[in-house]
């Protein structure tokens, strides 16, 4: 057969190469269906800040490639510190058909453990295993992993850390929702010489702050507490109280004395690596429960000088962060 005979097909086969070269493109660039992720936290959606646990999840998709409204969708819900409105929220976002949910604090991880549908849980906790979140840190073992922020360990500093900036420190109210945080307070009070003072009800904190007669107030790093520190500090501030929370995004920056905590932006981030992994195929049974690492001592020299409290020089060696 002859070059002129076989010009013909060849000319044809180039021209269809040709034409799915043009098409294929097309296809690729079709974005495939987005991952839907739902988001249900019991703090204030006013609340978000540039430090805090959100901004460093959506850094942390962006950092694995998904895009926002494109790869990936945020069914976000917010309780604003209602507690009794989360069921309602959890079985909204679940009713969405999400991919994996997120939520934080723990509890919720538990209220959506036993909803319908059942998905993947990625939750923020101070203690997976001791809340019974998880069997175990390295293998979870059903339907919730996420990101350990240590807690626990890290509250007793808020005593030792006042007791430093304060020595003659002798009377703390403490509002904290964390049983086990509150057991480990309770044996670092000892060490301490110090008596805590720790309200039932922390609606009614304030009149019990001043029936105890407290010379200090320690606040809890739950999110839900967001929506009523600025009361609760503002209170403490009018009767010339030292605070310190575990609220490390938002408390110093409103006028809170210290704060020390995990670095919530950090885990954030590390809230996004374990939600890739699942919607890569992974399932949360398997996903050993990541750590927090970095913790973050701030402290607001503004207020130390309205209460008249002189900072100790090792004290503000030691802060990673320092406002003027």
């Amino acid at each position: 057969m002859t070059n002129d005979q076989m010009g013909s097909p060849w000319r044809l086969v180039v021209l269809l190469l040709a034409m799915i070269g043009v098409i294929a493109p097309a296809y690729g660039d079709e974005p495939s269906k987005p991952a839907r992720i739902g988001y249900v936290t019991s703090g204030p959606r006013q609340g978000l800040t540039k430090q805090g646990v959100h901004a460093g999840f959506l850094a942390g998709m962006a950092r694995r490639g998904y895009v926002l409204g494109r790869t990936f969708l945020l069914e976000e819900r917010f309780a604003e510190g209602h507690a009794e409105r989360v069921p309602e929220l959890v079985h909204e976002v679940l009713s969405l058909n999400v991919d994996v949910l997120v939520t934080l604090p723990p509890y919720i991880a538990l209220i959506a453990q036993q909803s319908i549908p059942k998905v993947p849980i990625v939750t923020l906790s101070g203690d997976p295993v001791g809340t019974g979140l998880v069997k175990s840190l390295s293998h979870p073992g059903g339907d919730i992993t996420g990101v350990s922020i240590q807690a626990v360990e890290y509250g007793v500093k808020w005593l030792e850390l006042l007791k430093e900036a304060v020595p003659t420190l002798h009377k703390v109210a403490v509002v904290i929702n964390d049983a086990r945080q509150i057991d480990e307070l309770r044996k670092a009070a000892l060490t301490l010489g110090l008596e805590l003072k720790m309200p039932s009800d922390i609606e009614e904190s304030m009149s019990a702050i001043t029936a105890t007669a407290s010379q200090a107030l320690v606040f809890g790093d739950d999110s839900a507490f967001e929506v009523i520190s600025p009361k609760l500090l503002q209170f403490a501030q009018e009767r010339h109280l030292p605070t310190i929370s575990g609220l490390g995004d938002t408390f110093v920056y409103i006028g809170g004395l210290m704060s020390y905590s995990c670095n919530f932006y950090e885990v954030g981030r590390r809230v996004a690596d374990q939600v890739d992994r699942i919607l890569k195929g992974s399932h949360p049974s398997d996903l050993p429960i990541d750590q927090a690492t970095e913790f973050l001592l701030k402290l607001n020299l503004r207020t130390a000088k309205e209460l008249g409290v002189t900072m100790p020089t090792a004290l503000l060696a030691r802060a990673d962060e320092v406002i003027e």
